[in-house]
């Protein structure tokens, strides 16, 4: 029951009334009576659980586990189903791409031309069924039911009167042939996709998912340029600038990036409305990693116009849009977009909404407005439990605050504290990075030399040497102030 339940708690409004208008013809044609009103019960009721056994009291069913139960559960499941899957309800659902509404088209074709074909024989409009199937499956790149109608079509050839037969054979066994060689493509480089999915699951160290990718690409490479196939190179090219991504490789990411984008766009049988935003936002991070923030902007609003509005995907094109203009030093937009995510009707989480209030930290602290940041620093936030990612830089942050605001002494201690907290975590078992013990040395440094950055101009100038590429700031992290950066600003004054 509880499978039953879930199923009509998740259906729309719209998608109920279809439902019922379904399941009303039937009842008008005097077949299961009590189905439409097992679905109004149970839609009515689908909100409370608990008031699900007065579904059976109202159909007069004792038992719950009858017999008649049974047969009415499973007979509303498959009239849901088939309400659902309705040609007009499919072919118009605004949330199906084309290319998902054709593949369900095509299928159920092919299932026509079986069922015709085995109960009515050979005819003309058997026959044009398969030739359409054929032709939109090669469009669409549905070579798995290609092959099927293929292999239909060759075995309802006619040899014994001339030689047309034998050529029709031979042509539609090439394009078998093609058929087969693009599926087995397309399953490759697809499961080669996946596995890098599993790999970073996994946590898979940088260097393996490099060397994997590597070769990953070297061997599928010339197979997917002779494919022709689009959804194999859309999968390859995912390999490639997850490749380059990998390697910090940003500029040739970005190259395939706009490829993949162009691809998507532009090819019947890859576009999909959400993968075209997927890849709009992708885009959007590889920019702003490679610190084109101009074009992260414009790549993250096209991901926002096209994702479902107030969804998790869209809420995370804005905070690219945030990010891009924040490192920009365009405020006045970081703060447009900030009060977007905030308030934003999107499912998010306590912890999401902490950081969204870090960020607005973050700004305050990037403008100058030290006083206020810090006295919002001073509120205690859920993204506390981050205990080496936002909330050590949020104590980071504090500390900044406290030597803008040329307080010396609240300064030192919120270092020594610090001390404490790292200890604390190693305790745990919860090391921090090469790049936050950089800037604890420094914090250190700074508090005996009394905060006199003159002083020490030279011994800082060397702990920031030790900062190098492989433990340099990261984009899209908590650390939205760059530490180095801000001391080398410090120093300059």
């Amino acid at each position: 029951m509880n499978e039953l339940v879930e199923l009509i708690k998740s259906l729309s409004v719209k998608e109920k009334r279809i439902i019922a208008s379904h399941l009303n013809a039937y009842r008008q044609m005097g077949e299961v009576p009590k189905t439409l009103d097992f679905f109004n019960l149970i839609s009515g009721f689908s909100k409370d659980e608990k008031n699900i056994p007065e579904v059976y009291e109202r159909l007069k069913i004792k038992k719950l586990q009858s017999s008649s139960l049974r047969s009415m559960k499973s007979r509303l499941k498959q009239k849901i189903f088939e309400a659902l899957c309705n040609d007009y309800y499919i072919l118009n659902h605004p949330e199906l791409d084309e290319n998902i509404k054709q593949s369900i088209r095509l299928r159920k074709k092919l299932m026509q031309f079986i069922v015709l074909y085995n109960l009515k024989g050979k005819s003309e409009i058997v026959l044009n069924l398969l030739d359409f199937v054929i032709r939109k499956a090669k469009e669409y790149e549905l070579y798995s039911l290609q092959v099927d109608a293929l292999m239909y079509k060759m075995g309802l050839l006619d040899y014994s009167k001339d030689k047309k037969g034998q050529k029709e054979y031979d042509s539609l066994s090439k394009e078998l042939a093609f058929s087969i060689r693009n599926l087995s493509v397309q399953t490759e480089v697809y499961n080669s996709f996946n596995r890098l999915r599993m790999y970073h699951t996994e946590g898979r160290p940088t260097r393996f998912i490099s060397q994997y990718l590597y070769r990953s690409i070297r061997h599928l490479e010339k197979t997917v340029k002779d494919s022709e196939s689009g959804l194999s190179l859309y999968f390859f090219y995912l390999l490639k600038i997850n490749y380059f991504e990998n390697i910090k490789k940003y500029s040739q990411a970005a190259i395939y990036s706009q490829k993949l984008t162009e691809l998507v766009k532009n090819t019947t049988s890859v576009y999909r409305k959400n993968r075209l935003a997927s890849t709009y936002g992708h885009s959007s991070s590889i920019h702003i990693y490679a610190g084109k923030y101009k074009l992260a902007i414009e790549h993250a609003k096209s991901a926002h116009r096209l994702f479902l509005a107030n969804s998790v995907n869209s809420n995370k094109a804005l905070e690219y849009i945030f990010y891009a203009a924040f490192y920009a030093k365009k405020y006045r937009i970081a703060h447009k977009y900030l009060l977007a995510l905030q308030h934003s009707k999107a499912p998010i989480d306590a912890f999401e909404q902490s950081k969204y209030f870090f960020l607005g930290v973050c700004l305050q602290f990037a403008k100058g407005n030290y006083a206020a940041a810090l006295k919002q620093l001073l509120q205690k936030q859920i993204i506390s439990k981050d205990k080496l990612g936002w909330d050590w830089q949020s104590r980071i942050l504090q500390i900044q605050c406290f030597i803008e605001l040329n307080k010396p002494e609240e300064a030192e201690n919120a270092i020594q504290a610090l001390r404490q907290y790292i200890w604390r975590n190693e305790a745990l078992n919860e090391k921090v990075s090469k790049r936050q013990k950089h800037i604890f040395t420094l914090l250190q440094k700074l508090a005996k030399s009394g905060f006199r950055f003159k002083h020490i101009k030279s011994q800082l100038n060397k702990q920031l040497l030790l900062i190098t590429k492989r433990n340099a700031w990261e984009p899209l992290s908590a650390e939205l102030i760059p530490f180095d950066v801000w001391l080398k600003e410090k120093l300059k004054r």
